[in-house]
């Protein structure tokens, strides 16, 4: 809902002479742990990403339910439900934290 992709820092060998450093910036997942969740998150968001590339945010609304509507453009919309419960939105039920694509595709 924000415009914003996903990110991960990954490192591929763990130093632990960084162990005792103050640098919050080298906290990074070490890469051969979390190469299938990388690619099954990839995977997961690839496609919306792909319905509103080069789109830009239209309009933002608050629905009932803590459901948000997110509206492109292209008239893409993406619901998020922004609560840990299923709620009820305009396109159906949402996982807690869910989102689904709608409008346009």
């Amino acid at each position: 809902s924000t415009g914003s992709g996903l990110s991960f820092g990954i490192i591929n060998n763990f130093e632990t002479k960084f162990m005792e450093t103050n640098v919050e910036k080298l906290y990074s997942m070490y890469y051969n742990d979390n190469k299938e969740f990388i690619i099954s998150a990839v995977s997961k968001y690839e496609k919306i990403y792909n319905s509103v590339k080069d789109s830009k945010i239209a309009h933002y609304d608050i629905l009932e339910n803590n459901i948000t509507k997110t509206t492109f453009e292209n008239g893409v919309c993406i619901y998020a439900n922004h609560s840990s419960e299923a709620q009820d939105s305009p396109i159906g039920k949402l996982a807690g934290y869910g989102f689904a694509v709608g409008g346009k595709k």
